[in-house]
């Protein structure tokens, strides 16, 4: 807004804020993202989708239905279907 009201763009741009103080600003665009950030998080794929490619376990069971993995019966210390 400053700049616009000195003459130093050359461009006109529209303002958004006019009139507000920065912590009014800051505020809004904080509830901006405190709404979108839980709605990107759920478009993330879910754990369970990883784990089937990637060879993850908890518990030896898990292993049984990743049969592109070393093993599919050990889950070792690393949480990994392999010896």
């Amino acid at each position: 807004d400053q700049l616009q009201e000195n003459g130093l763009l050359e461009n006109s741009i529209a303002p958004r804020f006019e009139g507000q103080s920065r912590r009014q600003v800051i505020k809004k665009i904080g509830l901006a993202s405190m709404v979108t950030v839980p709605l990107i998080a759920s478009l993330v794929a879910p754990q369970n989708a990883l784990a089937v490619g990637s060879c993850a376990c908890v518990a030896p069971g898990d292993c049984l239905t990743q049969i592109n993995c070393p093993n599919t019966v050990n889950c070792n210390g690393g949480g990994i279907c392999a010896p």
